[in-house]
Parts: C-alpha cells; sequence; structure tokens
C-alpha cells in the first residue's frame, strides 16, 4: 500500500507500508507498465522532484525463500497544475 505527501508544487514522497519482506529496490515507468526502469533505493520511502508527466511507481521485495515480488503500482501526475497520486492495485 503506498501513502503520498502531496506539497504544492511537483513533487512529493512516496511512501510503502504494510509490506512483509525487504526492500530490494524502487522502479518506475513512464510508459504504462511497458518497460521498468530501476531506482536505487532500499528505503521505504521516495522522493519525488520535477514531475511533469505521469510516472508509476513500484516496489520490488525479497522475503526469504518466496523469491522476488512487486508492491502495488502508485501513480504521480500532473493534472489541471495540482499534483495527483494514486494507489493502483496490480
Amino acid at each position: 500500500m503506498f501513502y503520498f505527501a502531496v506539497p504544492s508544487t511537483p513533487s512529493g514522497t512516496l511512501t510503502l507500508t504494510s509490506y512483509t519482506g525487504t526492500i530490494q529496490k524502487w522502479q518506475k515507468s513512464i510508459n504504462q507498465g511497458v518497460v521498468w526502469t530501476d531506482i536505487t533505493n532500499t528505503s521505504a520511502t521516495y522522493s519525488l522532484t520535477n514531475i511533469s508527466s505521469e510516472v508509476q511507481y513500484r516496489v520490488v521485495l525479497v522475503n526469504g525463500s518466496c523469491g522476488l515480488a512487486y508492491s502495488s503500482i502508485g501513480k504521480a501526475s500532473l493534472s489541471s497544475g495540482l499534483n495527483c497520486f494514486h494507489s493502483l492495485k496490480n
């Protein structure tokens, strides 16, 4: 689950909560999940800056013998000059 802090400028913070395992990395996609780009970050929070288009974010988790798992997708976008952050289900 993602929670979003929404400031009045095109930036913000994503926070991953209620997860099991270890965060391996964050990923982002600018083409609705077709291609994911790795973000080196093992923290439960990720700071967004200079949001200028829709970007989707997810977290890659490792949980023992279960292997890799992906969080729900969080979407950050600008709408009429305001920041809109949504949590999406996979």
